[in-house]
């Protein structure tokens, strides 16, 4: 049954009801219409007689504005474009004043291009609106912005893949080669945004132009070989539709970027396994660079050996030869590539089939270097490296396992920076030198003195040697003349500090490292965020240091003292506020764990606490103060306490240190006047800053 209404007249009042001046009333119209058309099911009027050609348009374009919002609005947009293309109307050619026809013009069916995404859901659509302007013997041309000019309804019918309307304009005579202005697309390229083999089909079998390129040098294949959501088979859809007059098909073309289709495959990964297979089928050539010097095997890195060994077979099958050590413009080769992504079966393959395992980059850089740069940081430690040197034992090649770099750095020196101690061990084993220098005058030891971690790096490296019996230069200058350990002095290491001593550096030389780089760049500031007691941990590693070297026998001098304070001071290592002011220690919560964390068998924390610095210093070592910090029960501990206890703890063991070395300067400010009994109570009452600031006045410093 019809509805009650004459919809007509009802579109009629609609329509006299509209100021078309004001643009939300322009804006709701469909949304009324909508409300007339939704359970429509009688004759249709003809919108001519009842909107003028530009309300049609203003309400398409409403409507397509529609489409690009809500669930809602998106269905009303699309009801209402499908209620005036069922109408049957169609929309008025326009003329210069002269007579000829006006193609220069901007239509809702452009402006739905440049809104919408080209899929399933809008493809129906634009074929509505295609049939509204489907006056298929005139092709608009967009007159818009730069991006847009040019673009056909031709064009657009192609990329939204609107069979029957590309088949209208081609019964119309449309070149099914015409080119989009901006980007220089044919319509054989736009089909392939969303391809749809028929409309693909079509063009074919009308004359398109599979060697046509873009703006970007782009061809057919190069979009299909880009793109992860074209199907392999568009290849064999080329391949199979193409007219002769176009073959044979230019499959090794080269885009801007001096890429063919089979380096894009390549570039996939995984995703262009089938269309690089099917590229090589059609005569792809494998060995074409593109402009940085990339071959299509650069670019097999991220593939498994069996898929590139099929890359192979198919070559070989085509009578074509790989060259496996093309090197692009920065000296990498195929090999090179593999070995930055851990590629150890593809290094295999590469290796096996001539590649040289030896061969620098423009830096100098080897294989061999780079298996020192990565490491094992994506795989198992150390597997890529044993890998490596299995492979050319079985092939009986001889490594330069000492080869320098540009910098004069050797795989040894990379593994080390790296911390990578399963590459490190393995080149060692392997032949690799220990005392060789880079251009900085760094031996591998130097770097090992120069990291962030103390742990036992340096003992495993001795150790190793040892086993080996090769002799480490502990004592190697480098070219700013500091030796490993005044590095792993002033990086404050004292773990490699005790093992450089302890394996005999000498310190007859020693320069304790100066202000300009004693713990340069170790941290700005002590963050929020830091461990547990992290200023104990950092004052006690300081003076563990100062009690290996006296040990040994190098004398401090007041310089060197001062150098320490300093240290003590920029970064936060005693603060009055926090230190002296002990109110924190008595809270509670806090008082209740103290008692429970020990810092040796005999010793609680509060009981610490509780004790005199001359005391504490009797029982308590620095090392003692040190491992404290890995006390698991330390989290007990009220948070807000924590930093000030920290603080008030470094008080405690530094004040030794700091009042024996500003005894004389004291001595020597009161120019020796005071009774020693006098000198001690004055000196009771002073804090490590006090004791500081004495030493600073003895040098004419100010704090």
């Amino acid at each position: 049954m019809f509805p009650s209404y004459d919809l007509k007249k009802e579109l009629e009042k609609l329509r006299e009801k509209v100021n078309w001046n004001i643009k939300k009333e322009q804006y709701d119209l469909p949304y009324k219409i909508y409300d007339l058309i939704k359970d429509w099911n009688g004759p249709l009027p003809n919108l001519g007689d009842i909107f003028t050609a530009e309300e049609i348009d203003a309400l398409l374009l409403t409507s397509i504005d529609y489409m690009s919002r809500s669930l809602d609005e998106h269905y009303v947009g699309e009801r209402f474009i499908r209620f005036v293309a069922q109408t049957g109307y169609q929309h008025n050619l326009k003329f210069h004043e002269k007579g000829k026809l006006l193609l220069q013009r901007t239509t809702p069916v452009h402006h739905a291009a440049k809104r919408w995404f080209a899929n399933r859901w809008s493809r129906t659509t634009m074929s509505d609106l295609l049939e509204i302007y489907g006056r298929f013997a005139v092709n608009y041309i967009d007159n818009g912005s730069n991006n847009d000019k040019g673009r056909t309804h031709f064009h657009v019918a192609c990329e939204y893949e609107c069979y029957d309307a590309v088949e209208k304009f081609l019964d119309f005579q449309q070149d099914p080669n015409c080119l989009e202005k901006s980007s220089g697309n044919s319509p054989l390229i736009l089909t392939l945004t969303n391809y749809k083999v028929d409309v693909m089909q079509l063009l074919l079998e009308r004359g398109a132009d599979p060697n046509l390129a873009n703006a970007e040098g782009s061809t057919p294949f190069h979009i299909i070989c880009s793109n992860r959501s074209c199907d392999a088979d568009l290849v064999n859809i080329l391949r199979k539709y193409s007219l002769d007059k176009y073959r044979p098909l230019q499959v090794n073309a080269q885009d801007k970027s001096g890429n063919t289709p089979l380096h894009l495959a390549f570039q996939l990964g995984i995703c262009g396994v089938e269309k690089a297979k099917l590229m090589l089928l059609c005569g792809a050539n494998p060995n074409i660079a593109n402009k940085k010097g990339f071959t299509p095997l650069h670019f097999m890195r991220d593939l498994n050996k069996d898929l590139v060994e099929s890359f192979f077979k198919i070559i070989e099958k085509q009578n074509q030869t790989v060259q496996v050590e093309a090197q692009n413009n920065l000296g990498d080769t195929p090999l090179h590539s593999a070995l930055w992504c851990e590629n150890a079966k593809l290094a295999e393959l590469l290796l096996k089939r001539g590649a040289d395992p030896n061969l620098a980059n423009r830096k100098k850089v080897t294989p061999l270097h780079i298996i020192g740069i990565i490491g094992g940081s994506r795989k198992e430690s150390g597997e890529v490296a044993k890998k490596f040197f299995e492979i050319n034992d079985e092939l009986n090649q001889t490594l330069q396992i000492n080869a320098q770099d540009n910098l004069g750095n050797t795989p040894l020196h990379y593994a080390v920076i790296k911390e990578y101690w399963d590459e490190s061990e393995l080149f060692l084993k392997r032949g690799a030198n220990p005392n060789l220098t880079n251009k900085q005058g760094s031996t591998p030891l130097h770097l090992i003195c120069q990291r962030k971690y103390d742990d036992d790096l340096v003992r495993q490296f001795f150790k190793l040697n040892d086993d080996i019996h090769q002799t480490v230069r502990i004592d190697a200058v480098d070219n700013l003349g500091r030796t490993p350990l005044e590095w792993a002095v002033a990086n404050i290491l004292p773990n490699v500090v005790g093992e450089l001593l302890d394996r005999g550096a000498d310190l007859s030389d020693f320069v304790f490292p100066t202000e300009g780089y004693f713990t340069k760049d170790y941290i700005k500031l002590i963050p929020d965020n830091a461990p547990l007691f992290f200023e104990l941990r950092l004052a006690s590693d300081i003076l563990i240091i100062v009690e290996y070297l006296e040990e040994k026998g190098y004398e401090l001098s007041q310089s060197d003292a001062l150098t320490i304070m300093d240290f003590f001071v920029k970064y936060r290592l005693f603060d009055e506020s926090a230190a002296i002011d002990a109110r924190w220690s008595n809270n509670e919560e806090f008082v209740n764990s103290a008692k429970k964390i020990k810092i040796i068998p005999d010793l609680s924390l509060y009981d610490l606490i509780q004790l005199q610095p001359e005391k504490a210093a009797k029982l308590l070592t620095y090392t003692d103060y040190n491992e404290f910090n890995n006390n698991v029960k330390l989290w007990d501990l009220p948070q807000n306490s924590i930093r000030a206890c920290s603080l008030y703890l470094c008080e405690k063991m530094s004040r030794e240190f700091f009042r024996s070395w500003a005894m004389d300067p004291f001595f020597k400010m009161i120019h020796y006047r005071l009774p020693i009994l006098c000198c001690e109570m004055i000196i009771e009452n002073l804090t490590n800053k006090d004791f500081f600031n004495i030493c600073l006045a003895n040098e004419g410093r100010n704090s």
